[in-house]
């Protein structure tokens, strides 16, 4: 099971048996799904949907993976999209407009549909994991800088953290030692 399983991930292709393939693949995984065939029925399957990641076929009838991309990011821009594809990255990178679309975090990398399954996991594992540790550094970011600010205050929240801290690895400690003085007698 994976560390985000809880997280919803969409699914976009054209071709229902790499859909499906997908889907086997990540609801094995243990992540909650949401599939569709095409960007109109993704963008209608997430109105009232909380995606974190969004697995994308460049090439599609319609609307194409990379305008899907677009739209899904004005939507939210902590989507995190991966593309899947045959096609290489130099391809899908002519697809871009000249705004370099979700630069920083939300980079776009392609999947090669070459050992698909184990690939489409891989990599939906290292994105979740780098959003889980973004998430982390943000928090962490914001407490230091409320700390910054009042670092008294933080102090006193710290020393009190210790010191609940300490009576409890005493307790463990003296609980250790009474075992220990029982077991040498």
């Amino acid at each position: 099971m994976s560390p985000d399983s809880h997280c919803t991930i969409l699914i976009v292709d054209d071709e229902p048996s790499l859909l499906g393939l997908c889907q086997l693949v990540l609801t094995r995984e243990g992540y909650c799904l949401l599939a569709a065939n095409g960007g109109e029925d993704a963008l209608r399957a997430i109105q009232s949907q909380n995606v974190q990641l969004a697995l994308l076929d460049v090439m599609m009838p319609g609307m194409n993976g990379v305008e899907l991309a677009e739209r899904l990011q004005q939507r939210d821009s902590n989507i995190r999209v991966l593309f899947m594809s045959a096609y290489s990255p130099k391809d899908i990178a002519e697809l871009r407009s000249s705004e370099p679309l979700g630069s920083g975090p939300k980079a776009i990398h392609g999947a090669d549909s070459d050992q698909h399954d184990r690939k489409c996991a891989c990599k939906v594992r290292k994105h979740l994991e780098l959003m889980r540790l973004l998430r982390e550094a943000t928090s962490i970011n914001l407490r230091l800088t409320r700390c910054s600010r009042r670092p008294q205050s933080c102090l006193k929240i710290c020393i009190g953290q210790l010191r609940q801290e300490t009576k409890k690895q005493i307790v463990l400690l003296t609980d250790l030692l009474g075992k220990l003085v029982k077991l040498s007698e």
